[in-house]
């Protein structure tokens, strides 16, 4: 993935999630755009980036780190964005369409969220990556509508690593950011035998 965007975007959108009646903030649109430099907090702020196009944030919803705890795994979330990409050339969005696997237009829609992973295990485990669930229903993976940075990576027992998940979205999921739901990874043991250490589990954040 390109560096400047993971720096744009990534860092620049810190994402996250929990479960609603934790969040009171969501946000909608603002006819107050300004352009900023660093992370994108309130709607209608954008950047602009010649590798990546322009970025604004339409609408956010805050979950405090709310932790969510599986068979093996506690997952710990914060807030969740809905954000409005504008491209002038190919290129621009050439990132995201391999990431996503899918053909872009020039102008699109991402959610994304930021999460971490502790691995309650005693085993060092390998996860296959989390997954969304839109509110229109689709299920959403990696290279195929989205992008988990995370998906591949091996964690040590009691260690809890950072990450965030990208998905195509549509323009109406800004009046329904809380309706997406939130899969998590199946994670396998990483010594050689791949045994199953945690099965994938669906939250849904309205309950």
């Amino acid at each position: 993935m390109n560096v400047k965007k993971v720096v744009t975007l990534g860092a620049s959108l810190l994402l996250g999630i929990s479960l609603a009646g934790c969040g009171n903030n969501t946000s909608k649109n603002s006819s107050n755009s300004q352009e900023v430099s660093g992370p994108l907090k309130k709607v209608g702020t954008y950047t602009k980036d010649s590798d990546t196009g322009k970025t604004t944030l339409l609408a956010i919803k805050n979950y405090h780190n709310k932790a969510i705890k599986t068979k093996s795994a506690t997952y710990y979330f914060k807030d969740a964005k809905l954000l409005k990409i504008e491209t002038t050339k190919k290129s621009q969005r050439s990132n995201d369409e391999n990431n996503f696997g899918k053909k872009l237009t020039g102008t699109y829609y991402e959610y994304q969220l930021d999460y971490s992973l502790k691995n309650n295990s005693k085993k060092r485990v390998s996860s296959n990556g989390v997954e969304l669930i839109t509110p229109s229903g689709d299920q959403l993976s990696s290279n195929q509508g989205a992008m988990d940075m995370l998906a591949g990576a091996k964690i040590q027992p009691g260690v809890k690593k950072s990450s965030y998940i990208q998905a195509i979205a549509k323009k109406s999921d800004v009046k329904n950011i809380a309706r997406y739901k939130f899969v998590s990874a199946e994670l396998v043991e990483d010594s050689g035998n791949y045994s199953g250490v945690d099965n994938q589990t669906t939250i849904n954040f309205n309950k």
